[in-house]
């Protein structure tokens, strides 16, 4: 008890920041320029991610078998998709284009621009490899690969596999993440460190920003007959599977 309420002020601390930064962005929405979200999309996919993908990579310590993040990911995905597939056996979507969206939502979600500062904050840098490799060598890559096969699959149009191949290896992210372990072997000086964890760090208050921006531009319609099954399969269910295999 005496250790949880140790943490309360950090973790005050954190989420202060992370609203601070989705509200800047979705306050700010209406006095941007209309296109400036698709801007900063652009930006953080080409220049944003892929850098702060690189910078994390060379600049983190790594910890004894925290090469098993990524398996610990996988397995996690796999089992929200195959419990994902089962529900829709009995409450099948519309349209092929639902159902695409809600394996798409059970099974991947990368949530490193909230996830990365909380973890660094709560567990500091020894054991932030954890969750870099999780995220990075884990969701990242299947957000781009089996993510964007399941939405080809699900989608109006037929897509050819070299077309698919083509997408996912232009992703300069995953190319990234391949030069940076690559340089790992390589230690750079103290102050090109620190300052490509400047940087890494602009780009997830960025990306927070970002992401209220988008919140103030769409107008939801919340159909809660597939929100509540996809947050029960990816917040309830893969923990708790995964958790007492673990265990």
């Amino acid at each position: 008890m005496k250790s949880l309420f140790a943490l309360l002020p950090i973790l005050a601390e954190l989420y202060g920041l992370i609203l601070l930064c989705l509200g800047i962005g979705y306050g700010s929405n209406r006095f941007l320029p209309t296109k400036t979200a698709a801007w900063l999309a652009q930006g953080l996919f080409w220049v944003g991610t892929p850098l702060t993908a690189f910078s994390f990579i060379v600049t983190t310590p790594m910890r004894q078998f925290s090469g098993l993040a990524p398996l610990l990911a996988w397995l996690g995905m796999g089992i929200g998709v195959g419990l994902a597939w089962l529900w829709l056996q009995q409450y099948p979507a519309q349209t092929r284009q639902g159902q695409g969206s809600f394996l798409l939502a059970t099974m991947v979600g990368n949530t490193g621009f909230i996830g990365f500062p909380i973890t660094w904050r709560l567990l500091g840098q020894d054991y932030f490899s954890w969750a870099l490799f999780f995220d990075l060598m884990g969701t990242l890559l299947i957000s781009y690969s089996a993510g964007i096969g399941v939405a080809a699959s699900f989608g109006d149009r037929s897509i050819s596999i070299s077309k698919l191949l083509w997408h996912i290896g232009r992703n300069p992210t995953l190319w990234c993440v391949g030069i940076g372990l690559l340089l790992r072997q390589h230690p750079l000086p103290a102050i090109a460190q620190q300052g490509l964890l400047t940087l890494a760090w602009l780009m997830v208050i960025t990306g927070l920003i970002y992401m209220g921006i988008c919140l103030g531009e769409v107008r939801l319609k919340l159909q809660w007959q597939w929100i509540i099954p996809c947050l029960t399969i990816k917040m309830l269910l893969v923990p708790l599977l995964l958790g007492v295999g673990l265990t």
